[in-house]
């Protein structure tokens, strides 16, 4: 007489499949999850970037404008010893 346990048998079939199903779900996951950490560190190196060289052209643009101040002063004194 054979002793067939279809409950069992489904049962570990289910479960096999799924440990296959699930390895695979989770490398995919932490792949997923491992490029959008490189595409955020991108985005956030790249706002980065972009802010310190809005600093920098604001420092620039200011010092161009003290540079062209002094200029006008020392034209101005140049003005009046001639």
């Amino acid at each position: 007489m054979l002793d067939f346990d279809l409950e069992k048998e489904l049962h570990d079939k289910v479960e096999s499949i799924v440990s296959l199903v699930e390895k695979e779900d989770i490398n995919d996951i932490q792949s997923l999850y491992k490029h959008w950490i490189q595409n955020r560190q991108n985005l956030v190196d790249e706002h980065i970037k972009k802010a310190s060289m809005e600093k920098r052209k604001r420092e620039i643009a200011d010092r161009l404008i003290e540079l062209r101040e002094k200029e006008e002063k020392l034209r101005f004194f140049e003005q009046i010893e001639k």
